[in-house]
């Protein structure tokens, strides 16, 4: 399920709609006045297996938050550079198909740990699937694009294995993601991030991130909840 923050403008319900099609199966709910607490329960009342909710600063793009129900985990992100399918030239039409997923440079456990979030959001894609989604970490920022793919595609378990690719073309929305942080379901009845979590959290950030530490413990700001 994929819904927004509280009064959204006109581009993020366009960038609502772009991710909707991103993920294979994925619905957009419109998120008027709930509160977040009232769309977790209408989630796993409804067997909804993760809710995204998008974010924005003054129009633009800025956080995605991905929470597996009914358990978590809960991934913080926050988006920079995001580029619409409307502003890229001579895209074409975007295939809905299920796609094959890259993922590159996600070698340390929290990249692992961010890597099966990513990765379980989508189904598992048939061998002749042109459709691409690449994941690419560099100094903790990911790059995340779509594209079509001419050429042969050797898919193994789930789409993840190399896929030898004559060319590629762009179909879809791209960003910058930084993960900033995990933790169990939100809302109030979330179970707290023990002591251990934050700080084995805070010694992979600081092993990966170097000097820029993002935080990881703390309450999420109150807008990015629509509060």
């Amino acid at each position: 399920m994929i819904t927004t923050s509280r009064d959204p403008s006109s581009r993020l319900k366009m960038f609502a709609k772009e991710m909707k099609l991103v993920v294979p199966g994925a619905q957009r709910m419109n998120r008027g006045r709930h509160e977040v607490g009232a769309l977790l329960r209408a989630c796993k009342a409804n067997g909804v297996t993760d809710l995204l909710v998008l974010h924005e600063h003054r129009g633009q793009p800025d956080g995605l938050i991905i929470s597996h129900l009914p358990f978590g985990p809960t991934a913080f992100f926050t988006l920079c550079n995001v580029v619409m399918r409307h502003e890229v030239p001579d895209i074409g039409t975007m295939s809905e198909a299920t796609p094959h997923l890259i993922f590159h440079n996600f070698t340390s456990r929290l990249g692992q740990r961010v890597c099966s979030i990513l990765k379980y959001l989508f189904p598992v894609p048939k061998e002749d699937s042109k459709r691409v989604i690449t994941f690419a970490n560099q100094d903790d920022y990911i790059s995340f694009s779509i594209h079509d793919q001419a050429g042969h595609a050797g898919a193994g378990s789930h789409g993840r294995c190399g896929v030898a690719l004559a060319s590629l073309h762009q179909h879809g929305p791209q960003a910058a993601v930084p993960e900033r942080r995990l933790r169990g379901t939100p809302g109030p009845e979330r179970p707290p991030c023990s002591g251990g979590c934050r700080a084995a959290l805070s010694r992979a950030w600081t092993q990966d991130v170097g000097p820029v530490q993002p935080e990881i413990a703390g309450e999420l700001p109150r807008r990015w909840l629509g509060m």
